[in-house]
């Protein structure tokens, strides 16, 4: 355990207020309901900081209309630093990030701090989340309850899900401004790194919303950066000759996440980025051949629209 962040713990009695952070960009279409659902939270939270980052369509001017609701406007400089202003502007030992599309349900702080208070030493609360698009909501992903091996694949990595020490995030430095892809799985990584203690509540308590403007198709960029914080924090633990081996089966499972997310989506191109991922490394996740089947019939036009959808979760 890192001495830097055993000094910011103070023990079971130390105060359980909340500092909610907002972050958001042109975002004022969903906002509304982001600072609501906070809002309606069963334990109620200390203060909610929007960070307005450079927005052009009224979002700060919504969340002025908010009583209690504390704005604070900058020139455009990207989400982590979005993110980072707010955690140095909050006033409480905690903080709780929420992006300006998402949704808590209202016993989600309660929740996540009745497990904080059972768990003094801990520094990192996270709970499961359900998707939202369309209005409706879908598939839901309990978060796992020993977290560490699941951060470590970086498969689960939604800040809206997070309620985290504010004196271990300053300790590593909070968000990453030069990671722009995965800077959240970057922070996470950075505070298990340094002896952060998770601990988990696997019901979904977040509503994830999906959306056009965040429904990213670009793949190779996504690929970019999960690689990059794959390369700095992960493939060291592989051993050497083992390396280029690791690297490949990640990519090949980078390949199949997205191809199934893309489809999902509702954009083109799923199919070859799913056949890649099986020609790179055919051994395996047997459910991508079942789920490359699938697409292809879909392509194909013999599978109707009320057959249901294969996926490999």
């Amino acid at each position: 355990m890192s001495n830097f962040l055993e000094a910011g713990r103070t023990g079971a009695s130390e105060d359980r207020a909340v500092s909610v952070i907002i972050p958001v960009y042109n975002g004022a279409v969903f906002l509304g309901e982001a600072i609501e659902s906070v809002l309606r939270q069963t334990l109620p939270v200390q203060e909610i900081l929007v960070i307005d980052d450079g927005s052009t369509d009224g979002s700060a001017e919504l969340a002025r209309s908010y009583p209690g609701v504390l704005v604070l406007s900058f020139e455009n400089a990207g989400l982590s630093t979005a993110r980072n202003r707010g955690i140095a502007a909050a006033t409480s030992p905690w903080v709780a990030l929420l992006d300006s599309d998402d949704i808590w349900v209202p016993e989600k702080i309660e929740r996540q701090m009745k497990l904080l208070g059972e768990n003094p030493t801990a520094d990192v609360c996270v709970t499961g989340y359900q998707l939202l698009q369309n209005g409706g909501l879908g598939k839901v992903m309990r978060a796992p309850e020993d977290f560490g091996p699941r951060l470590e694949l970086g498969t689960f990595s939604m800040p809206s899900c997070f309620v985290l020490r504010r004196s271990a995030l300053l300790a590593v430095g909070g968000f990453d401004p030069n990671v722009t892809s995965a800077e959240d799985w970057d922070c996470w990584l950075r505070l298990k790194r340094a002896g952060a203690t998770f601990v988990s509540c696997p019901e979904p308590l977040m509503h994830y919303r999906r959306h056009g403007n965040n429904l990213t198709s670009d793949a190779a960029f996504i690929y970019r950066g999960d690689l990059d914080i794959f390369d700095r924090f992960l493939l060291p633990k592989v051993p050497a000759p083992l390396r280029p081996m690791a690297r490949w089966l990640r990519v090949s499972r980078l390949l199949s996440e997205q191809a199934v997310q893309a489809r999902e989506n509702g954009q083109p191109g799923y199919l070859p980025l799913m056949l890649r991922s099986i020609l790179m490394w055919p051994v395996g996740d047997w459910r991508r051949y079942k789920v490359a089947a699938h697409m292809s019939l879909k392509n194909l036009g013999l599978v109707g629209r009320g057959q249901r959808s294969v996926s490999t979760g």
